[in-house]
């Protein structure tokens, strides 16, 4: 068990809005907000950008891409919101969109156009 407390900046004092957690539990600490209540995770899942892993289960790819444009400069444009809503389950190396690109080329009804700074996906 370990139990996180926020701090009062002046004071160094606990604020008295504590949460105690157990394994396999995580809270949200956020500034000038109180602790948000422990919630029941996968450590796998929520570790995984530790090691540069991006792990998606049931999540939109505008948001997958999403994701990999915080490790990459090379980005992915939907310029369909059907496409774009389409959901994803899978694990990807947070350094590679292109393998985001390559399962949609492979999988998908998506055109994707190579540009300058990464890809532009349209529905075929």
């Amino acid at each position: 068990r370990v139990r996180v407390d926020k701090k009062i900046a002046a004071s160094g004092e606990a604020a008295g809005s504590g949460v105690e957690l157990t394994p396999g539990q995580q809270a949200v600490v956020e500034a000038d907000k109180p602790i948000a209540p422990a919630v029941q995770v996968d450590p796998v899942k929520v570790t995984a950008w530790t090691a540069r892993r991006l792990y998606f289960e049931d999540v939109p790819l505008g948001e997958a891409a999403s994701e990999f444009s915080r490790y990459s400069a090379r980005t992915i444009r939907f310029e369909d919101p059907t496409l774009e809503a389409r959901q994803i389950t899978g694990t990807f190396d947070a350094a590679d969109p292109e393998a985001l690109v390559a399962f949609l080329r492979r999988y998908s009804d998506a055109h994707i156009e190579t540009v300058d700074n990464g890809w532009v996906v349209r529905r075929k």
